[in-house]
């Protein structure tokens, strides 16, 4: 396969018209290739023009048809090839390289149809035989992951949570809070109080990379001092393990600034906090530690306060030595430089982790909050349908009850009309029977 440095190769299942496009339009339609083949993504970062690792992976796997065949039967496979130098990089491979974690050429990561995660593999040196072995394991586990999900969902409360968690915990541990933020939320608004533990435990293994980013940092420019005074805060702050490994810091900086009898204090005030803890049992071990360090440091005096051997020299002194140490001069001069701005690049990259650890907090506080508008709405929804169907049945009552009243009131005007005819009629007839009588009454009469 032919190294390419700007693009990425797509292998199988995708129509010749993608190779055209771009590494992003690439790896959506290796996506939508797999929903509709019902497989997952195998994605393969590599640096065939420059990796050993690489070359022989191309060679023994990739390009193999064996290969080939087992690996169209599960998977849309898509090829990363990148260049040794970075700055002749697509921006946009290197951008997929950082979001999935890839640390190593060359390394396997399996994706399902959404873009998620679930297997890593590196080389192996087993061969095919056991590359295969692995990718069918990991296949498994997922298969696993979407059964427990499915199962979980059908599920309510704690349940629901703990077979979630047990799915989450089938997958490596660093893309969890990334690319399972809906299941996270799933689960904290199914287990509210955490009784499974599992949010606190993720967000405790990010603050660990956070706190140690940030001492490393002040390590790398030397700032001991400062270390020892956040450290100590910080320890004070903080209870039982974590106290100790807060202080751990302060005594590795007591120790490089050669206070070794302080660091051995440090080391015991330490083991105190809880002395039947991990770190609480190895304080015998960072005792003999800091004598080592003792020891070479001490090493290190005697060797600059002895009297240097003088040579005889057998000729002229020749500028070579003096423009070596100048070169070795500017050489640590670069790398205080380069130092400072690794510093400032880990700041920045602990000020941009902090920044997406907190927008993922809101978007998972928005996502809980819109879960519970959903459950409201689909509530209120039937809710409203019931009222309608009251207000309904309430009306035709009304409108029953209406008519009968209107049914009622013309009856009674029909009986009133009734007894005025009545009435009159009698009227009519009495006036009849005296004009009869008034009539009869003439005929005697004459």
């Amino acid at each position: 396969m032919r190294t390419l440095s700007v693009i990425v190769s797509v292998i199988a299942a995708l129509p010749l018209s993608l190779f055209a496009q771009g590494p992003v339009q690439q790896f959506q339609a290796a996506c939508k290739a797999a929903e509709k083949n019902k497989r997952d993504v195998m994605v393969v970062f590599s640096g065939s023009s420059w990796n050993k690792q690489s070359e022989e992976f191309e060679k023994e796997f990739i390009g193999a048809e064996a290969f080939k065949k087992q690996a169209d039967e599960l998977f849309v496979r898509v090829v990363f090839d990148f260049p040794r130098e970075r700055e002749k990089t697509d921006t946009k491979l290197l951008e997929f390289r950082m979001k999935y974690k890839v640390r190593q050429m060359p390394s396997v990561v399996l994706l399902d149809p959404a873009g998620r995660p679930f297997g890593y593999a590196g080389f192996m040196r087993g061969g095919a035989e056991e590359f295969w072995k692995r990718m069918k394991e990991m296949v498994d586990l997922r298969v696993k992951r979407d059964e427990l999900f499915a199962k979980g969902r059908s599920k309510k409360g704690l349940e629901r949570a703990k077979l979630l968690v047990e799915g989450l915990e089938l997958l490596p541990s660093q893309v969890v809070r990334d690319f399972y933020v809906l299941e996270m939320a799933d689960i904290a608004k199914a287990d509210p109080t955490g009784k499974t533990g599992f949010i606190a435990k993720i967000e405790k293994e990010e603050a660990l990379k956070r706190e140690q980013t940030y001492y490393q940092a002040l390590f790398r420019e030397k700032k001991y001092d400062e270390i020892i005074k956040v450290s100590t805060e910080a320890a004070q702050e903080a209870s039982g393990e974590d106290s100790q490994r807060l202080s751990l810091y302060k005594i590795q900086a007591l120790a490089t600034l050669e206070k070794f009898d302080q660091a051995k204090k440090a080391i015991d005030a330490m083991a105190s906090i809880a002395p039947d803890s991990t770190l609480g049992k190895r304080a015998p071990q960072y005792h003999q530690a800091v004598e080592r360090m003792k020891a070479r440091a001490q090493k290190m005096k005697e060797a600059k306060t002895a009297k240097p051997m003088v040579k005889k020299r057998t000729g002229p002194i020749v500028s070579k030595p003096v423009a070596i140490v100048s070169d070795i001069n500017e050489l640590k001069e670069e790398a205080v430089m380069l130092e400072k701005q690794a510093l400032e690049a880990a700041k920045k990259e602990n000020e941009l982790r902090k920044q997406a650890a907190d927008r993922k907090s809101k978007m998972a506080a928005l996502e809980k909050e819109l879960a519970v508008f959903k459950e409201e709405e689909e509530k209120s929804k039937g809710e409203l349908e019931k009222a309608v169907a009251e207000r309904s049945k309430l009306e035709t009552k009304a409108q029953a009850m209406k008519d009968v009243i209107e049914n009622h009131e013309a009856m009674e005007a029909r009986k009133r009309q009734v007894r005025e005819l009545e009435e009159k009629a009698k009227k009519l007839k009495k006036e009849a029977d005296d004009l009869k009588g008034d009539s009869q009454n003439l005929k005697k009469s004459e």
